[in-house]
């Protein structure tokens, strides 16, 4: 079982995370929300009778794609006071390995985790078409996010020269409402505003992808720049949520929903990040968007980890050497122990679970005040650890060295994974202890350890979730807790684009007077910050980076209305008197909008383009930058698979499309290209050259041979080139002075 521990992927300059998550419920409490979200794979021997049977116990159904539904649990009740089942219960007919339980694991609320960068991957050129075509803005193209904290009236979403809204829609869900709520009229979406005037994240992100307002002049800016998005003419979808996995996928289907009824191709970014999981693109979340991706190119943040301990292994793990990984509480002086972390083997090999408690004044190498005896979860696969001893129920494991010091629970649930043959289990925390190390540090001195002891040697990894808890060294592991898998789990689909970041500037200049600084990074260079790692299947990731720190986009006015405008860079006063503001933020969260927005105008370019000529793409234009750096960029981890060239991707997609429709004959050495569009044949002509074009009928009589010019781009009417035979098929042959001449066949 996952819990839903999502975040943005924005790294504020403090780098401090943005709110705070809700505590999960303790016994006795009452859930306040309705519903909780998740992704369902059905019973494959009869998958209608079992989604039947969740719709009859009162669930409710957002989407589904083959075997795999996006669905709401109402929460259950609970029972009598002081009873295990005053606790959430649950059927357990979810949870790996916990059929049967009457447990419900408590489930963590989300929390939220362009000037100087647009000409470092070339999208300058793009936007100008610079011995390209035509330029290209994503035109033509559906651009969605799922999001939260979407102001729908910001400037930065009109077009500038009708004052026309670009929003096509918006999708609000409450997901613990169960409800669903639909903006699709110019008055609606107006009326809309903002989902969360306490939120500004997607109205950030919006505008690094789509924003079409060309600021310039203004404090900060370059003068006479214009800055904007990356695609400031594509349609935009927006998709706003609580954020839980089934949110943000039912915001997926909602933009590839709209994208089909308009006939146009779709890019959608997601900028949130969920470190528990297998890390191998085989969770339910991964596989869904797999699915999504066949209609959409899907880009996600790969996370912004790469400095957090939130990844410890061991490469051998045996009876002789555990792996044994300490909890670190996000209150950082780990008196409050709340999240997850999972462990999993590098295939089917059981291992046991020991909790212990440890006590941080006593010798390193021996902290131990008591602990549990192993837990084998291939026998039983729901256990908990409580504070409180619960008679006469044999999941509880009552321990007295655990309650004399903590207060709460630690559950601990798994077995093998289905989706991917492995053994895993997932540890829950939610305790608390007050004993300080001493009275001049105030830390805590009683400390929780997770001893993963396997029945063979075999490779473990464990995961902390990095939002409510975090990894520390406990004992004797040759392997401390680190970075190596710093990518998020949500990131290692097969079929979507995971995107790193690197420094694009290190300060800007704030309204106040201060200066937003990018502290402990080297401009030009990959983040510290940006999440990366191997996959078990040896695919490195990410598989591009772009500018992502910082970047200056659009601010929410909803939030600047319930705050301040402190954050803020840049402002314009519109003419109806209202006032909108930019601010720069930095985060993966900020790169994968840049890459969504740089898809869009190739989408717009070659409409036909697949999730998988994407990569293909990337795997293509991508560069290491040539820095002095040990290692070296292309040898270091960090980097992923590169850096993002935008340019250069929208010629090799242009040359594909090229050589793949129009027949044109293999010639290495010319650099010219034609492509038959509509009622006009279009020349690629890079180096500029005069070209020359012959036109002959099939039975060889010259119809046309003339001098098209020397422009980087010329378009020919057909009538020009068919002459007096009007039409029928012929051949054309394109030459220019130092080019090969190539020639095409036009029916």
């Amino acid at each position: 079982m996952k819990l839903n521990l999502l975040k943005l992927m924005t790294l504020p300059a403090a780098s401090a995370l943005i709110a705070a998550a809700a505590l999960p419920l303790r016994a006795g409490e009452v859930p306040a929300a309705e519903y909780y979200g998740e992704v369902v794979r059905l019973d494959a021997a009869d998958s209608e009778a079992d989604l039947q049977e969740m719709l009859d116990a009162g669930a409710k159904m957002l989407r589904r794609r083959q075997d795999l539904a996006l669905m709401l649990f109402p929460y259950p009740s609970g029972g009598e006071e002081g009873e295990a089942s005053a606790m959430m219960t649950r059927s357990g007919r979810r949870a790996p390995g916990n059929q049967g339980s009457r447990w419900r694991i408590p489930r963590i609320a989300p929390v939220p985790a362009m000037d100087v960068a647009i000409p470092l991957t070339g999208a300058n050129h793009v936007a100008k078409g610079t011995r390209l075509p035509a330029p290209y803005t994503g035109a033509g193209v559906v651009a969605g996010f799922c999001d939260v904290g979407f102001d729908s009236r910001h400037i930065n979403f009109t077009d500038p020269a009708t004052g026309e809204c670009r929003i096509a829609r918006v999708v609000r869900y409450v997901e613990s409402e169960g409800a669903r709520y639909v903006y699709d009229s110019p008055e609606d979406i107006q009326a809309f505003h903002t989902d969360d005037e306490d939120q500004y994240h997607a109205t950030h992100v919006a505008g690094i992808m789509a924003g079409s307002y060309p600021l310039a002049d203004m404090p900060g800016v370059m003068t006479g720049s214009a800055v904007s998005g990356i695609a400031p003419g594509c349609e935009i979808v927006a998709t706003v949520s609580e954020l839980s996995e089934v949110g943000l996928l039912a915001g997926v289907e909602d933009i590839i929903e709209y994208a089909k009824s308009v006939g146009k191709p779709a890019v959608i970014n997601m900028s949130v990040g969920n470190y528990v999981g297998p890390h191998d693109g085989s969770s339910l979340f991964c596989k869904y968007l797999d699915l999504c991706a066949e209609d959409a190119v899907i880009c996600l943040s790969s996370g912004n980890e790469g400095q957090d301990t939130n990844h410890q292994y061991l490469p051998q793990a045996s009876a002789q050497q555990p792996l044994k990984v300490r909890i670190a509480g996000a209150d950082w002086v780990n008196l409050e122990l709340t999240g997850q972390t999972d462990i999993y083997a590098a295939d089917s090999t059981p291992f046991t679970v020991t909790l212990r408690v440890a006590d941080s004044t006593l010798d390193y190498e021996n902290p131990l005040v008591s602990q549990t005896e192993p837990i084998d979860l291939s026998v039983t696969p729901f256990r908990v650890l409580s504070s409180v001893p619960v008679p006469d129920d044999p999941d509880v494991i009552y321990d007295e060295g655990f309650s004399r010091w903590f207060d709460g629970r630690i559950y601990v649930l798994g077995g093998i994974d289905p989706e991917n043959g492995r053994y895993a289990a997932n540890i829950i925390y939610d305790c608390t202890t007050t004993e300080p190390f001493s009275d001049e540090k105030r830390w805590a001195r009683y400390r929780i350890d997770v001893i993963a002891t396997p029945q063979a040697p075999v490779r473990l990894d464990a995961f902390a979730d990095g939002i409510r808890s975090w990894l520390a060294a406990a004992g004797d592991n040759p392997n401390r807790p680190g970075n190596e898998i710093s990518v998020s789990d949500l990131a290692t689909g097969y079929k979507t684009v995971s995107v790193g970041m690197y420094c694009s500037r290190l300060n800007v200049p704030l309204l106040d007077g201060t200066v937003y600084s990018g502290e402990n990074d080297k401009a030009y260079s990959i983040s510290l910050y940006s999440g990366y790692g191997y996959t078990p299947d040896g695919r490195r990731l990410p598989m591009t980076s772009a500018p992502g720190r910082p970047i200056v986009s659009s601010w929410s006015g909803a939030y600047i209305a319930a705050h301040d405008d402190s954050d803020c860079s840049h402002y314009v006063d519109a003419p109806d008197g209202t006032r909108h503001y930019w601010a720069p933020m930095s985060g993966t969260s900020m790169s994968s909008p840049y890459v969504a927005g740089v898809v869009a105008t190739w989408l717009e370019a070659v409409p036909s383009l697949t999730w998988k000529d994407v990569q293909e793409i990337l795997a293509a234009t991508n560069y290491y930058p040539d820095f002095d750096e040990d290692p070296a960029p292309a040898d270091n981890p960090r980097y992923g698979m590169g850096l993002l060239n935008a340019y250069e991707g929208i010629k090799l997609a242009l040359k594909d499309y090229a050589d793949a429709t129009v027949g044109v004959l293999p010639d290495d050495a010319s650099r010219l290209r034609a492509v038959p569009a509509g009622n006009e044949l279009h020349v690629f002509n890079p180096d500029c050259e005069e070209v020359r074009l012959t036109c002959h009928s099939m039975q060889g009589t010259l119809l046309a041979d003339f001098s098209a010019g020397s422009g980087a781009f010329i378009a020919i009417p057909m009538t020009e080139l068919r002459g007096a035979a009007g039409s029928g098929p012929c051949v054309v042959t394109v030459a220019g002075r130092s080019s090969a001449p190539r020639t095409l066949k036009l029916l």
